[in-house]
């Protein structure tokens, strides 16, 4: 029988009770890692910012937007005219920028004297900032039809027209601006 020295016990005892005390702060460490990841996992993540859209006109035809901000440009027959880009910008806030090809893009849904919105009359403007971009002054025309204003911003929107030219927007009752009324937000043309 090997006898060891009461010390060399007493050592070894304190040595395994450190080992067991480490291993318990470790165990106690990892269950209380699980449990927060598993509640972290469980919350539900921030929503995301909106992110600045672009959207690509495919037709010179005025007809609303399907399903305004589910960030697809898309009428009921599923093209891209400038009024659904422009309800989708708004629909979506924040900064957007449409893509106009070469055409003439004609403001025909006549304005509604019960409704102020984007789905009749001038093309409302109520996203933070909104670019319009055409192919060039002489090549892209939107065209108001001489039903209403071309556009109507409200503040604190941001217009910017580029490489377009805006023609026949008619302002009712002697007001001004057949383009876009005086008072409406920012207006920059670039270019």
């Amino acid at each position: 029988m090997l006898l060891y020295p009461r010390r060399v016990l007493l050592a070894r005892c304190q040595q395994g009770w450190v080992t067991l005390v480490r291993m318990r702060h470790r165990l106690v460490s990892l269950v209380l890692f699980v449990c927060v990841t598993t509640v972290l996992g469980s919350i539900a993540p921030p929503t995301p910012r909106v992110q600045a859209a672009g959207f690509t006109v495919n037709s010179t035809t005025d007809a609303v937007d399907a399903t305004p901000g589910d960030g697809t440009c898309a009428t009921a027959i599923g093209e891209c005219t400038l009024r659904a880009a422009v309800m989708e910008a708004n629909a979506l806030g924040g900064a957007h920028t449409i893509n106009l090809p070469a055409g003439t893009y004609f403001i025909t849904i006549p304005r509604s004297l019960s409704s102020n919105d984007d789905s009749t009359g001038d093309l409302d403007i109520r996203s933070l900032e909104i670019t319009i971009a055409g192919a060039s002054a002489t090549s892209t025309v939107i065209d108001g039809s001489l039903t209403d204003r071309v556009f109507r911003g409200q503040t604190p929107s941001s217009l910017h027209l580029q490489s377009l030219t805006i023609q026949n927007g008619h302002a009712a009752n002697g007001e001004d601006g057949g383009a876009v009324p005086p008072q409406s937000g920012r207006v920059a043309a670039l270019g």
